[in-house]
């Protein structure tokens, strides 16, 4: 029987990419061996041909989700951006 997709005994749930200037933003999301959720927010910088250039991420816990969103709200609308409905 087939396992599921799993990533050093993670489930991944989701995968979001976000196409930026020269590069991508990844937003994956992952289950823990306890079910609990939480986020990998990555961003892969590429050459002109495709190629991965520089990648950074951070992971976000369950337990920074809400400060992690309340920061996000307050740094939006500095930055001239808005929540899509």
């Amino acid at each position: 029987m087939a396992r599921p997709n799993t990533n050093n005994e993670r489930m991944f749930t989701q995968r979001h990419v976000i196409p930026i200037r020269n590069g991508e933003l990844l937003i994956l999301v992952y289950e823990d061996r306890r079910g609990d959720p939480y986020l990998v927010i990555k961003r892969i910088k590429k050459t002109k041909s495709g190629r991965v250039k520089e990648e950074e991420g951070v992971a976000v816990f369950r337990s920074e989700l809400p400060a992690f969103y309340d920061r996000l709200f307050e740094i939006l609308p500095q930055m001239g951006l808005k929540l899509a409905p």
